[in-house]
């Protein structure tokens, strides 16, 4: 059997004090939530900033495409050889495309 606790506070003042406090632990959790995610994005950034420094100290090479970085190179494809379909493309409306479709009186 399962049992049913209710709370019930007469004094009006009582209970808007603890409705108050309610709400005030509430913000608190709120912000500091927010302040550690903060804190996190803030160790990421500095440690992504931090291994993007020694990378480019030791002399890394950078895994941005050249053209990425607006440099023009040749991708060795070549245009000529691209497939292309010797007939035109089919196109035709299904009839039960409703979009299209228009009532038919009885």
């Amino acid at each position: 059997m399962t049992k049913i606790y209710t709370l019930s506070i007469r004094n009006r003042a009582l209970a808007v004090m603890l409705l108050i406090a309610a709400i005030g632990v509430g913000v608190v959790f709120l912000t500091v939530g927010l302040a550690l995610l903060a804190g996190l994005a803030l160790a990421g950034g500095v440690l992504g900033a931090g291994y993007a420094l020694v990378h480019r100290l030791r002399g890394g090479r950078s895994r941005l495409s050249r053209s990425a970085m607006g440099e023009r190179v040749q991708s060795g494809l070549d245009p000529e050889l691209e497939v292309r379909s010797t007939r035109p493309a089919i196109v035709a409306h299904n009839e039960n495309d409703t979009a299209r479709r228009t009532e038919r009186p009885l």
